[in-house]
């Protein structure tokens, strides 16, 4: 909590715009992979493949590889998991503040979540790239500026 905001619980757009800018990072894709004949977008939920056009959930890729998934495959899954303890924790965060009339969860927490996720995110680039892929890391910036003004904005 927060100096002055004691007994004031947040107010219902701040919450809302929380949940709504997780969602958000969520829906965007994180990984941009480009080869000769196509592209894949890597989200957080799954891969889009633009040749042949297929969308494929993460847990579907797992069970694909038959129990032998590749580093890359688990880092974007690590990335994953971060990013749903961080939309976990804002989404207890805000129940919490309307409940308890305080600020909710430490801005801190869900913050240094979104930043360990895009270093995760960061590791599925680097994968990629030894294994000779053009990858663009988009979840980088997105989970970073998320972060950032998940941190600096007032409750």
């Amino acid at each position: 909590m927060t100096a002055g905001t004691e007994g004031a619980a947040i107010p219902r757009r701040t919450a809302a715009r929380r949940l709504l800018a997780l969602a958000v990072v969520a829906a965007l894709p994180w990984t941009v992979v480009v080869y000769s004949g196509g592209y894949d977008l890597l989200f957080p939920w799954g891969v889009f493949n633009s040749n042949p056009p297929r969308i494929l959930s993460l847990p579907d890729l797992f069970r694909s590889t038959g129990g032998r998934a590749p580093a890359r495959l688990t880092t974007w899954a690590l990335s994953t998991a971060i990013f749903l303890v961080a939309a976990v924790m804002e989404t207890i965060g805000v129940i919490t503040a309307r409940l308890t009339r305080t600020d909710g969860t430490d801005r801190r927490l869900v913050a240094g979540l979104l930043v360990l996720a895009a270093v995760a995110n960061l590791r599925v680039t680097l994968h990629l790239a030894r294994i000779g892929e053009t990858a663009l890391p988009l979840g980088v910036p997105i989970l970073v500026v998320a972060a950032w003004w998940r941190s600096v904005r007032p409750p």
